[in-house]
């Protein structure tokens, strides 16, 4: 029945907003007729809206796509900047040797096994990319280079990048990753679902039309849902008669509503960016 449900209504077409207006009206009559169920329904609906407001605003923001830890950015910078003057520190201490010195042949070789593309080859990677990237590079430098790295005096300098690395690698988990749109879509859908649960709830706990306690509760806790309804079929008759037409599921021309019942037409139907260390 709840799959259904939305077939009775626009709802499948609403925006965020009108969800959460609906279910903010709904939510003070369901506590003054005492149903803890369809209030419990109601909040945790409305919880998850919010959050896919949240979504929203992230996906319509100019960095929209960026949804790691803000801290990440520091330690991303910090780490490029050890890499670098690691490759800095090993090609001194061979400038001015000749090739076949000691020194000179485990400069490079150590150079060869952790940047064998350069320095900007592992720092221009995205971030969960880098992250593992600079674990290879340590794991290599506390092992198989450990005696090269004391010979060029880079003791110091990769006990610090020992500590980025697991630092980043932290960062890196603690984050939820790239937003893309599926995503957001996704979060839409859900959303539409539980207030399809909400309206099933409540059917089914007011559902005998003979008695008048059931007639008045099902009537004030739908009454929300039909008005928003009526009041979007006549904002998409105006629209349709506009030239535009909009489906918040589809993503085209989407038109998000905040909590006041605004409306910011804002768009974007851009491709994902990757994120990459050091951006």
């Amino acid at each position: 029945m709840v799959i259904d449900l939305y077939k009775l209504f626009t709802i499948s077409q609403w925006t965020t907003g009108e969800r959460i207006r609906t279910l903010q009206r709904m939510l003070p009559v369901a506590r003054d007729l005492g149903d803890d169920t369809i209030v419990g329904k109601i909040e945790l609906a409305l919880g998850f809206e919010r959050g896919t407001s949240d979504l929203e605003s992230r996906w319509a923001a100019p960095n929209r796509r960026t949804m790691y830890v803000p801290e990440l950015v520091a330690t991303d910078n910090e780490t490029d900047s050890q890499l670098t003057a690691l490759r800095d520190v090993a090609d001194a201490q061979a400038r001015g040797l000749a090739g076949d010195h000691p020194v000179a042949r485990r400069s490079r070789r150590l150079l060869a096994a952790i940047f064998p593309g350069g320095v900007q080859a592992v720092t221009a990677k995205p971030y969960v990319d880098q992250a593992a990237l600079v674990e290879h590079i340590v794991d290599r430098l506390t092992t198989e280079l450990v005696d090269d790295v004391a010979i060029l005096g880079l003791t110091a300098k990769v006990a610090h990048l020992v500590e980025l690395a697991a630092r980043y690698r932290e960062q890196v988990n603690r984050s939820p990753g790239t937003l893309n749109y599926a995503t957001v879509q996704a979060a839409r859908v859900r959303g539409i679902e539980l207030l399809c649960e909400v309206l099933a709830v409540i059917l089914g706990v007011y559902h005998d039309s003979q008695n008048p306690d059931h007639v008045a509760g099902r009537e004030a806790l739908v009454t929300p849902i039909l008005e928003q309804d009526e009041e979007h079929r006549i904002r998409s008759r105006r629209r349709r008669g506009a030239g535009t037409a909009t489906s918040p599921i589809d993503g085209e021309n989407s038109e998000d509503i905040d909590d006041s019942g605004e409306t910011d037409n804002s768009e974007d139907t851009g491709a994902p960016d990757e994120e990459a260390g050091g951006i």
